[in-house]
Parts: C-alpha cells; structure tokens; sequence
C-alpha cells in the first residue's frame, strides 16, 4: 500500500517548487494524519535533491519513492468514533458469549451463574451454591 497520495498543493514562490502530501489512517475510519512536504528548486531533479520536511509520523521503513510511516496526529471527531465503534463491537461480543453460556447452562440442567448442576434440586428453589433464582 502506498502511503504517499498524489500532490494536493503546489506552491512556487520565487522560481521554487512545493509539494505537500497528507497521509490519513484509521480503519473504520481515518483518525491520524501526517504531513510530509518537500521543495525543490526547477534546476535539480529527482527526490533526493530536494530539502524534506515531515511532522505527526513515525518512519518505519523508508523506501526509495513510498516511506513506509505510521501518523501519530489525530482526527479527534474520527479518534472518538473509532473507540465508540471498537467500544459497542466488543460490548457486544461480550454480552454475546455471556447469553450464549447462560443458554447452554439452562439447557444441560445447570446453574446459569456458577454451573452447579441442578438435576437433583426441586424447580421452584434456588440454587443452593451460589443463591441465584431459576
């Protein structure tokens, strides 16, 4: 995956070339960002004449034309929608397997809380291990 995007601005004071990339990251959505902008004057050539600048990223491997970075900056709105997202999707997992465990107890004859096994129990009492009603 590239992790330049095309040119968004090209700045030329003074017979000078700018070019600025931004980076965005998240899944599901983009919530840290980093810059990177590098100029150059129009009588060198190639990336490695110009002077390079960055900010909000950690370089993690630096290829010849797509640095491999990992943004640090965030997107408070996205940052705050991404731990919402993860927050309900763990939530219900949870409450998902809790039910689950709860059913397969009630169905084998068993306590739903501790497991105690109440074949041998009249229906209408509590179990005598841990207190809990039927």
């Amino acid at each position: 995956m590239v992790n330049r995007p095309p040119p968004m601005v090209h700045y030329s004071p003074s017979a000078a070339f700018m070019t600025l990339w931004v980076s965005e990251w998240g899944i599901p959505f983009r919530c840290f960002w980093s810059w990177e902008a590098e100029r150059r004057s129009p009588m060198t050539t190639g990336l490695t004449s110009g002077q390079l600048a960055s900010g909000g990223a950690i370089i993690l491997d630096r290829g010849t034309w797509s640095p491999r970075t990992l943004p640090y900056l965030p997107i408070w709105p996205a940052l705050l929608a991404n731990i919402l997202f993860y927050f309900t999707l763990f939530a219900a997992t949870t409450a998902a397997a809790r039910a689950l465990t709860r059913f397969r107890r009630r169905r084998r004859g068993q306590c739903p809380r501790c497991a105690y096994d109440l074949r041998a129990t009249p229906p209408a009492s509590p179990c005598p291990e841990c207190g809990t009603a039927r």
